[in-house]
């Protein structure tokens, strides 16, 4: 089995840690950055990405114009996992429609947070199953 990449784009260092915490200890590779200009160009860069986690609001760039990005032809196709400290039904609804397959409420704990990785990695968690929970 090839080894998990994932992308983890916050421009809150305690929210990548915390991520990148869960990626550790699931064995996966990672990619940690903070803007979405940035987090653009790793995407293009590597496109056999298994996830990418996106904090809601970036400062260049909302994460729905990063998630939005992947209706593009040239984007590829990557699941995400949104997280963000406001969580209105309205912005679950709209993230599912772009194609996230969750919202995930700050703060992130990383136990709990591995486990829903683990859950989009696995294809057990789509985004018509997203806030179901």
């Amino acid at each position: 089995m090839a080894l998990t990449k994932m992308l983890i784009v916050s421009g809150d260092e305690s929210i990548r840690q915390e991520v990148v915490q869960a990626a550790d200890g699931l064995g996966y590779s990672w990619f940690a950055v903070s803007t979405g200009t940035t987090a653009s160009q790793v995407i293009l860069d590597n496109p056999e990405l298994d996830l990418v986690i996106v904090d809601r609001e970036l400062k260049d760039v909302d994460g729905r114009g990063l998630v939005r990005r992947q209706e593009t032809a040239a984007w590829p196709k990557i699941p995400a996992i949104i997280i963000s400290d406001r969580v209105p039904m309205r912005d679950i609804s709209h993230f599912a429609g772009l194609g996230a397959c969750y919202f995930f409420a700050k703060p992130v704990a990383a136990a709990e947070f591995m486990r829903y990785m683990e859950r989009v990695i696995n294809n057990d968690v789509t985004p018509e199953t997203i806030g179901s929970e």
